[in-house]
């Protein structure tokens, strides 16, 4: 469907991205996970085309129909929306538009103008747009960003249906609700992107819980792990990085909020075992 080779993209002196290699094909649910700051919504941005200066080499598939959610949405703010929906779409909100929109909880503010929205009923306005176009490939950064976690679930659930009707997705996320569902897992590092299970150096992950009970059930469970007991509902666990796609669908069954890798930290801290 869509293959890179070689990409390399530079801001001025500054390498953000070094030799990417990805093939994309039909079906695929892709997590792409990393650090702020390490290259990931330039990468989307190259796969849907928003940028277009780079080097390497991008093939695609002759009238491939891409959508995307990247960075903040924006819509006309005095509008309702309806009226955004009607505008981005060219045409009224059928069944399916109100069928999203009820499953996210939001057909009831549709209404409303815009501008009254939080930030999570704007992330899901957008996400009915972009999943309402007819496309082949859905690019989407950060697409749980500002949902509760009932949203997040649910939202995963509509991401599983376009998957097993052929459609491919490709997203960025700390977010690691259900990562089980994922065909791949890449991570990104100083703008190089290796397969979770590729991976050869050691990690640190932090995982966010929802609650005392599940992060305390998470410590028994790890046996020994070496593992920074962060504060709160937080807790860093130290793996290979091979390790990590096992790791992340062992915490899985806990109630996580989120998932993010940590900078490596020096020998001379305190380990927990």
């Amino acid at each position: 469907m869509l293959r890179l080779n070689g990409i390399c993209k530079s801001y001025g002196k500054k390498q953000v991205l070094r030799g990417i290699n990805l093939n994309i094909e039909s079906g695929n649910y892709i997590l792409l996970t990393g650090a702020n700051g390490c290259g990931k919504t330039t990468l989307l941005k190259i796969i849907t085309g928003f940028i277009t200066s780079y080097t390497g080499e991008k093939t695609e598939r002759d009238n491939l129909k891409i959508s995307s959610v990247i960075e903040t949405p924006q819509f006309f703010e005095s509008w309702t929306g309806y009226e955004n929906l009607y505008y981005f779409l060219g045409r009224s909100p059928d069944e399916s538009t109100r069928g999203l929109l009820t499953r996210l909880n939001i057909i009831d503010d549709c209404d409303r103008a815009v501008k009254k929205f939080s930030l999570g009923m704007k992330q899901k306005l957008m996400l009915v747009l972009a999943l309402e176009r007819p496309s082949d490939l859905y690019v989407l950064d950060e697409p749980f960003n500002g949902l509760d976690g009932k949203s997040c679930d649910e939202l995963q659930n509509i991401f599983r249906e376009k998957v097993s009707g052929g459609k491919s997705i490709m997203m960025s996320s700390h977010a690691m609700r259900n990562i089980k569902y994922f065909d791949d897992i890449y991570r990104m590092s100083g703008g190089v992107l290796q397969k979770a299970d590729e991976a050869e150096k050691i990690a640190k992950l932090r995982f966010t819980f929802c609650t005392e009970q599940d992060k305390a059930l998470a410590v028994s469970a790890l046996n020994g792990a070496a593992f920074y007991d962060a504060d709160g509902l937080t807790l860093i666990v130290e793996t290979e990085t091979d390790e990590i796609p096992r790791l992340i669908r062992f915490m899985s069954d806990f109630d996580l909020t989120s998932v993010a890798e940590e900078p490596f930290y020096s020998e001379a801290e305190n380990v927990k075992s």
